[in-house]
């Protein structure tokens, strides 16, 4: 291909043409190029070697504020579990006296080993009064744990006993193998492991050790290239060492450790170290110099390769966009000539451009407007169905007179969906995308077999289709309808757990005179739903004394159990279900007894002055009666609903206040957290708005003062009888700014916190 157009282009490029003098400028910019990238390269070396450098000093930076943070987590969820109230008992009797509170601890301890986040091979708590140590494995005596689960030459029963009067508040000590005895003859290894000691000076005969698992949480902090990592103390004594093989000294690591932080290139390495203050830890990254000469060189490479490619393509590019130039006003006539054909676009002319995109334009727009009339067509035509369907009077009476194109006779069917409990349960938020669906569903399979056919979804659970047909063969016509209708409804039975479809259908050919009557004679036949499982398919109209079968009324015996809140009325409410099921009554006399039987507790509920919402919730039992479409459905929710207002009417006669008990036993039990007038309302299906109206009618106060002074009495009982930090007492009792908590309890007290714990300490 190349060898053609190259050919092509000879005769341009021996004289003095366009193509020529374009290609030779092109070739002059790139030698300019060229010539700039190797006297600036000289320049950058420099500069690049600077910024290799302060990328591995930011990745140490990175790698041991990831430690101190790890280090952090740790130590605040020691102090979480020295406060705990469980181990405040087990402070005062660390015996195995309190053997199950012990246990109990122990499977804390192990839902806190166990999370990965942590990066915790296990956490032991230790008394050195009775040598007993709580784990994540059970209480042991420490003699027996450092002996077969925790072995170590250096980490022995002995040097852990020691550590009990040492003066520190927490320490890491250096990594370590620890091992296991599996059996009597087998010996395993738990992994590399860090321990680090938490002292609190509350308690000076207890402390905390967590094993850390280094290699994990290497590979969790550590940015780096290099496997050269190393953590060491102030004495230069290291503590993690990621490659033994290539450790600092220990003279190195003091040196480093009394600089703070720094680089510094010492024979064949360079070193980037870090001390922090939280920690005193000095974190150190050992970079061989000929990994950064290699980092330059490969750089050096990189530009090369890059510069060759631009080269390269930047003269394959001139070739290109050389051609380009030949010939457009041939391919504008073209373009006119043959508007249905692709037009050619993106030459180098500018002009020749812009003429090519607005004929483009043009040919597109035409194809959108005609694409958009045939689209806004078929809406119109959907829109006039609807307006001849329901009576709507329409100006526009040209859209009904082209419905009923020459007058075809045809068949009405109206699908009904209900959607199912289950439905509800697993797609809360989905009935009008499945409805969508189902309605493209039937359109596509009655399309196939009546080309004519229209399919229109005119409410979110009903769907119609009108079935136009030849006059000639009406009856082999309803055969074939009824036919792929029952086809239909072998399909929707295989998701009748999720919703449920009846098809009404009368299988007599109506004309267009008949339109309106034969949508509402249709819809009414609905009705007509018997109350089982599955597609149901209605063919016949509505008998004359349809109307006349209702549902039994409600009597005396259920009135008077209703108001005394007997379960009885379950059993009579079941009665009248079981009567309506041996009529084989359908889903309208089913329908007008329950929405009777609501309505008569309702009432019964308002005039004992029930508040409905508590007993009902923020849904309407009404709409949960749509969901119910067989016998056992109907019966579940009534047992559901008389039971529960049955129990509200029973506590009203006796005086109980349910709501409020429940409601403030539940701001008792999390009032530390972060809870609010909108969360406590959610979790009682409340509104936010009611609750606050009734918090206030049952307490005599509102919902956020009644939270804030139960939260400063709390408050004051830690003051008073803990030494926490006064922001720490706000924290734990739910206020998450120490100034907000400060300025509360100064509103509460008149006297700032710090001050109430002096005045009651004195007094």
């Amino acid at each position: 291909m190349w060898r053609i157009s190259l050919s092509h282009l000879k005769p341009y490029l021996q004289n003095h043409s366009l193509l020529s003098r374009l290609i030779m400028s092109f070739l002059l910019v790139i030698m300019m190029i060229t010539a700039f990238h190797f006297f600036s390269f000289s320049f950058l070396k420099n500069r690049i070697q600077q910024e290799i450098i302060k990328y591995n000093s930011l990745n140490l930076k990175y790698t041991a504020e990831s430690y101190e943070k790890h280090l952090q987590l740790i130590e605040n969820t020691m102090v979480n579990l020295f406060f705990d109230e469980k181990m405040n008992v087990i402070k005062s009797n660390p015996t195995v006296d309190n053997f199950k509170l012990l246990n109990l601890f122990s499977s804390q301890l192990q839902r806190l080993a166990s999370n990965e986040q942590l990066y915790l091979a296990d956490i032991i708590i230790y008394f050195g009064d009775s040598g007993l140590t709580i784990g994540k494995e059970g209480v042991r005596s420490a003699n027996d744990l450092f002996q077969t689960d925790l072995i170590n030459e250096t980490y022995s029963y002995f040097f852990w006993q020691d550590q009990i009067s040492k003066p520190y508040h927490y320490k890491v000590f250096p990594t370590a193998e620890f091992k296991r005895v599996v059996s009597a003859k087998q010996i395993s290894s738990r992994g590399m492991l860090v321990p680090v000691v938490f002292k609190n000076r509350l308690n000076p005969n207890m402390y905390f050790i967590t094993l850390i698992e280094a290699n994990e949480a290497y590979k969790a902090f550590f940015r780096g290239i290099d496997d050269n990592f190393y953590i060491s103390d102030d004495s230069g004594q290291v503590l993690f060492s990621s490659n033994p093989a290539n450790q600092p000294l220990q003279s190195e690591l003091q040196t480093f450790a009394s600089s703070g932080e720094g680089s510094a290139s010492q024979g064949n390495n360079f070193y980037f170290y870090k001390k922090e203050r939280s920690s005193g830890l000095t974190y150190v990254h050992v970079v061989p110099n000929n990994t950064i000469s290699s980092q330059i060189q490969r750089l050096n490479m990189i530009l090369l390769i890059i510069l060759s490619l631009v080269i390269v393509i930047s003269i394959l590019i001139s070739i290109y966009l050389s051609s380009r130039f030949s010939s457009p006003v041939r391919q504008i006539i073209e373009a006119i000539q043959k508007p249905n054909q692709a037009l050619a676009m993106g030459t180098s002319i500018h002009e020749f451009n812009l003429i090519s995109e607005k004929i483009g334009t043009m040919m597109v727009r035409n194809e959108e407007i005609s694409s958009d009339l045939h689209h806004k067509n078929s809406i119109i035509k959907k829109y006039g169905y609807i307006n001849k369907l329901k009576s709507i009077y329409s100006s526009y009476n040209k859209v009904e007179e082209d419905l009923l194109e020459s007058g075809s006779p045809f068949y009405l069917v109206i699908f009904s969906v209900a959607f199912t409990r289950e439905f509800h349960k697993l797609f809360a938020a989905e009935p009008t995308r499945a409805s969508y669906y189902i309605n493209e569903l039937i359109q596509l399979n009655l399309s196939e077999a009546f080309p004519k056919s229209v399919t229109i979804q005119v409410e979110k659970d009903q769907i119609f289709s009108l079935i136009f047909v030849n006059e000639q063969d009406p009856q082999d016509q309803s055969g074939k309808l009824l036919e792929k209708l029952r086809w239909l409804g072998q399909i929707f039975d295989r998701d009748q757990d999720y919703y449920l479809l009846t098809m009404a259908v009368n299988p007599v050919l109506r004309s267009s005179t008949e339109f309106t009557e034969a949508y509402e004679e249709t819809l009414e036949m609905l009705q007509l739903r018997k109350m089982m499982p599955g597609t149901q398919m209605i063919i016949e109209p509505i008998p004359e004394s349809f109307h006349l079968l209702l549902a039994p009324s409600l009597d005396q015996e259920f009135f008077n159990h209703l108001q005394a809140g007997n379960d009885a009325v379950v059993q009579i409410v079941q009665r009248m279900l079981q009567q309506l099921h041996k009529k084989d009554a359908n889903l309208y006399q089913y329908t007008h007894l329950s929405r009777e039987i609501v309505g008569r507790v309702i009432k019964t509920l308002t005039a004992a002055n029930i508040d409905t919402n508590a007993t009902l919730g923020t849904e309407s039992p009404y709409k949960k009666l749509q969901t119910c479409m067989t016998v056992d459905d109907y019966s579940l929710f009534f047992e559901d609903f008389l039971y529960q207002s049955l129990s509200m009417i029973r506590e009203k006669k006796m005086g109980q206040e349910p709501l409020k008990d429940a409601i403030l036993s539940y701001m008792h039990r999390h009032y530390q957290e972060d809870i609010s007038l909108e969360s406590v309302a959610e979790k009682f299906n409340l509104s936010s708005g009611y609750l606050s109206i009734f918090f206030k009618e049952k307490t005599q106060t509102n919902f956020l003062y009644y939270l804030n002074e139960l939260r400063i009495n709390k408050a004051k009982e830690l003051l008073l009888g803990t030494n926490m930090k006064i922001h720490d007492v706000g924290e734990q009792v739910g206020f998450q700014n120490a100034n907000s908590f400060i300025r509360l309890f100064k509103k509460f007290t008149g006297i700032p916190p710090g001050e109430y714990r002096r005045m009651n300490h004195i007094s």
